[in-house]
């Protein structure tokens, strides 16, 4: 055996029920084998993603194991934050502690909608 792990070959559902059991900064340090199969979208669909910086969301919302983040809770929503949430078709639930003085309810409730 060349020691290099297998763990890709797991059905993704199992894959999911051992992720469930992990907080995200243990998942992020995993070992690099591991990492690649932590990065596949499906296993992160139903993460709640916390952000705390303003800007974050964009960057985040980039990276490939978000790709199809559905419950999102951020900080502040801004004009800026709006815009990606936008334009990000997967998001399903949103959470907002604090709405920023520029961000029109009209804007607010057409991206919701």
């Amino acid at each position: 055996m060349s020691g290099e792990s297998t763990i890709h070959l797991l059905p993704l559902e199992m894959l999911k029920e051992i992720s469930s059991y992990l907080d995200y900064s243990s998942m992020c340090n995993l070992s690099r084998c591991w990492r690649k199969v932590w990065d596949e979208p499906k296993l992160w669909t139903q993460v709640r993603i916390t952000l705390k910086s303003d800007g974050d969301l964009a960057r985040t919302l980039r990276a490939e194991r978000f790709s199809e983040i559905r419950r999102l809770r951020i900080r502040k929503l801004n004009k800026e934050n709006l815009e990606v949430i936008k334009n990000n078709t997967t998001i399903r639930c949103l959470e907002v502690c604090y709405i920023d003085y520029d961000v029109c309810n009209d804007e607010f409730a057409n991206v919701m909608a």
